[in-house]
């Protein structure tokens, strides 16, 4: 498990580079998205991935890589929003953010304790799969008003989830 927080640790370094990249290019814009806005750019994010998957095509750039980091700054976004609405500047926005990302290593460490690397032996396509469900079951919550922590939960493990497809993908080509 050592081997798994050191690529979790690596790929988590790359997503807050890029996070900061985007808060200097474009600020906090994202304050003004609602949650189910989020829940349709990962949504689209995860869509595109599913379609690569199975077609072995791809038509723009950006890679797969790209889009799973994509959507792990989403749920981090995600994540802040629901515990701070008035996000009002980039040293804000960062400081949540990395506290989120704390509470969200914290989480994979417990779970990946109990099952004991178990997303080790599985289909990468099955991360999709999941991630597309638990945006299904995001939707379903949000119309239904459900609590704030059912819904970070599977806002964290959308964000583990692709973490652990990005890990599988990155230990492939090494």
């Amino acid at each position: 498990m050592d081997a798994t927080l050191s690529a979790y640790r690596s790929i988590q370094k790359q997503a807050h580079e890029i996070f900061k990249k985007k808060l200097q290019q474009y600020g906090v814009s994202w304050k003004h998205f609602r949650p189910i806005t989020i829940v349709d750019q990962v949504f689209i994010k995860a869509n595109r991935i599913r379609t690569i998957e199975e077609t072995q095509k791809q038509h723009t750039p950006e890679t797969i890589e790209e889009d799973l980091i994509g959507i792990v700054n989403y749920c981090l976004i995600a994540l802040i929003l629901l515990d701070n609405a008035s996000i009002k500047d980039e040293t804000q926005a960062l400081d949540h953010y990395e506290q989120q990302w704390q509470q969200t290593l914290d989480l994979m460490q417990q779970k990946n304790t109990d099952y004991g690397d178990a997303w080790r032996q599985m289909h990468v396509f099955s991360f999709t799969d999941i991630i597309l469900s638990r945006l299904e079951r995001l939707k379903k919550l949000l119309n239904n008003h459900a609590d704030k922590a059912t819904i970070k939960d599977q806002w964290r493990d959308i964000l583990n989830y692709a973490m652990f497809y990005l890990i599988r993908l990155k230990e492939a080509t090494t």
